[in-house]
């Protein structure tokens, strides 16, 4: 079974197999600059296309690394209009090197508990 295209969207082609490891290598290596602060990787596709899975796998493969869901951050929030948000509450402070504790306005205002947690001193953040 093939996946169809959709008018506009362009075909991935030379693909290689790497294993986690080595792509995180890659990705390490790719960055040798970043210090004190997160390398932040966003992690895209199609809805069910295995992003949560991925990013998962990779938090439980790599030391010192924690997982931010756009979803948290679009939860109850108008479709396009969250990046705003995402920038200014979440990758400023994780560029500055410092904590991220969250609670979006639509978490408090539909009662949602919890908040979106990420620890300073992560060296990777999957998005």
């Amino acid at each position: 079974m093939s996946m169809r295209l959709h008018p506009g969207e362009t075909e991935a082609v030379g693909w290689r197999v790497v294993t986690v490891l080595d792509a995180v290598r890659q990705l390490r290596d790719a960055s040798p600059d970043v210090t004190g602060r997160p390398r932040v990787i966003a992690i895209d596709g199609r809805g069910g296309a295995g992003k949560t899975t991925l990013a998962e796998r990779l938090r439980n493969m790599v030391p010192n690394s924690a997982v931010m869901h756009t979803d948290d951050i679009a939860w109850n929030h108008a479709y396009f209009d969250w990046g705003a948000v995402l920038v200014e509450n979440i990758l400023q402070p994780l560029h500055r090197g410092e904590a991220v504790h969250f609670r979006p306005d639509a978490w408090i205002t539909h009662d949602r508990l919890g908040s979106i947690t990420i620890p300073a001193g992560a060296d990777f953040i999957w998005v």
